[in-house]
């Protein structure tokens, strides 16, 4: 569903193929202007600078490490990094730094006879950084062998362990060799931007890159960042990409943490664009803003209720079976979204019609109290009358902890389920934490039994990126999605399977094995996917809206007219 307002009856966007998709979870943006005289000290914006205000600041820029693997660091990042490819807003790929998508039919990805696999292309002959050095095939291997490191605090390394080798033919010329065949090459490994290898060799890649990007391969190059007030990028005057340059001196990244704030500077003119948190009642806020068009549409990420299986007494499935036909997920995007999504029936992102589309969550469609007494009862509890439920004395008790701020919808979700489980006999106890405390340690240390974020996962889609084994956090870098610490040996076959299929109709079956063992098991209940709210004055032009993937994808070419 995707809801529009505009005051003129007019919805521009512009479809680009332009920098940088990876992997998102759903961050809020606003980007801003106004037109009269530039402060770049101050961040009031000019004829040349657009300010964009944000509700999340990451604890560093550096996405490859852990605590950076957010979405607001690479939105913030996005204008400073070429991929090889990307994945424009009609979701198709298209080539950045490499002169073609490498695919079967075209020779560029080659199935070798031992169930190896070949990926080659070459790169943009004009490509180069920002300091004038040409990007290479280096740079490519050098990416890999970085992420490969094991003192480095990598997110995930998941596709490029797959790797055995990045030939270099050429300088422009790359060979990437898989041990087996890799269906999601493209979204794991090519639409990543390359590291600068001159840049960064030798330097601790742990520490290096966490407040500043030296050398840039996009449209902008990094200016400055002021923790908690603001982060600078200016035009790339050496960008290589023609037709392509930045339209914008300047973009000016400013933190708002606070969402009614954040509107604000869109009704004073003192944004142009808004990236805004879901919440009720916005799209009635935003068709009462003068000057301001709008879209509202589910995005790439999806809003999960993780349950921390290794931890008693969600250890036990029946209980979180029991607590999936316990919750009303359609009140929940009902009242609290206003019906702007609908609740999810799959744990992966896909839309009717998708070859990965499939519905094994509509089980839990209604909620069920006869099935939800059932399930407890056979796992060892009792209630007695209205009461709680127990167990050798002691009431179900859960903690639930979602992040502080920036996203106010999780805290009216918290108390919507809280008083849906208390009418069943199931208690609550609702932690909100800080986003960097719960994402660095809550979260990848399991000490919660409830936990409610969101998840990006995957165009292709990637299962294991969330439900593998491999992916439970672990010291010392605690790194990893898998937060449900859910290892089931079973699914983790069929996803290994499925990851080695690169024929897509016969990999979405493996796939939707997958998704069937994870609705049995429930180590997550998929909530809704998490809605995009863009809104934009009217004067902003080269907007080009990607709910695959980053809005910030195109940033070179967004410009405030007069």
């Amino acid at each position: 569903m995707t809801t529009a307002g505009h005051r003129d009856g007019s919805h521009r966007q512009s479809a680009r193929s332009a920098p940088l998709l990876v992997l998102v979870l759903l961050a809020a943006v606003l980007l801003g202007g106004c037109g009269g005289a530039a402060d770049p000290a101050s961040g009031a914006a000019g004829p040349s600078t657009l300010v964009v205000a944000v509700a999340k600041e990451p604890p560093i820029l550096n996405f490859w490490l852990a605590p950076g693997a957010m979405a607001i660091a690479q939105q913030l990042t996005d204008g400073l990094s070429d991929p090889i490819v990307v994945l424009d807003d009609a979701g198709k790929w298209q080539p950045v730094l490499a002169t073609s998508v490498p695919t079967l039919d075209n020779g560029g990805v080659v199935l070798e006879p031992s169930g190896g696999m070949r990926v080659q292309f070459d790169l943009q002959p004009a490509a180069k950084w920002s300091d004038g050095r040409p990007i290479s095939c280096d740079d490519v291997r050098f990416t890999w062998q970085t992420v490969m490191q094991e003192r480095y605090q990598i997110a995930t390394r998941l596709g490029w362990e797959q790797i055995s080798t990045v030939d270099c033919p050429s300088s422009r010329s790359v060979v990437i060799r898989f041990r087996t065949r890799y269906a999601p090459y493209l979204s794991r490994i090519l639409a990543t931007p390359p590291l600068p290898e001159h840049a960064l060799h030798g330097m601790d890649f742990n520490t290096y890159w966490n407040d500043s990007v030296t050398v840039s391969s996009g449209p902008y190059v990094f200016e400055s960042w002021q923790r908690g007030v603001r982060l600078t990028l200016r035009r790339n005057e050496h960008y290589w990409r023609t037709g392509h340059e930045a339209k914008t001196d300047r973009i000016v990244f400013r933190f708002v943490k606070d969402a009614n704030t954040l509107k604000m500077q869109l009704r004073m003119r003192e944004a142009d664009v808004a990236f805004i948190p879901a919440d009720t009642n916005l799209q009635q806020e935003l068709e009462a803003t003068p000057d301001v068009d709008f879209a509202i549409m589910p995005g790439a990420v999806m809003e999960l209720l993780v349950m921390r299986t290794t931890r008693p007494p969600l250890d036990d499935p029946h209980v979180r079976q029991a607590l999936a036909y316990a919750i009303d997920r359609r009140m929940i995007t009902d009242v609290i979204l206003s019906g702007a999504v609908s609740p999810s029936v799959s744990p992966m992102v896909s839309n009717p019609g998708d070859v990965y589309y499939d519905e094994p969550f509509a089980r839990y469609a209604k909620p069920d109290p006869d099935r939800v007494a059932k399930l407890l009862t056979d796992a060892g509890w009792s209630r007695s009358g209205s009461g709680p439920w127990t167990k050798d004395g002691t009431p179900l008790t859960l903690t639930w902890v979602a992040g502080a701020g920036s996203m106010p919808f999780r805290a009216k979700v918290a108390q919507l389920v809280q008083e849906q489980l208390r009418e069943q006999g199931i208690r609550t106890e609702i932690r909100l934490i800080p986003t960097e405390v719960l994402y660095s340690h809550t979260a990848p240390h399991g000490q919660f039994h409830l936990g409610e974020w969101s998840e990006l996962t995957g165009t292709e889609p990637l299962p294991n990126l969330i439900y593998g084994c491999n992916e439970i956090p672990k010291q010392p870098s605690w790194a990893g999605k898998n937060r449900a610490g859910w290892c089931d040996h079973e699914a983790d076959a069929l996803m290994s399977k499925a990851d080695q299929i690169v024929d897509p109709v016969e990999r979405a079956a493996v796939v939707r094995q997958v998704n069937e063992r994870i609705a049995d098991q429930v180590p997550v209940l998929p909530l809704f996917r998490s809605p995009d709210v863009v809104a934009w004055r009217s004067s902003v032009t080269g907007l080009a809206l990607n709910p695959v993937g980053l809005h910030t994808w195109n940033i070179e070419q967004w410009e405030v007219g007069t």
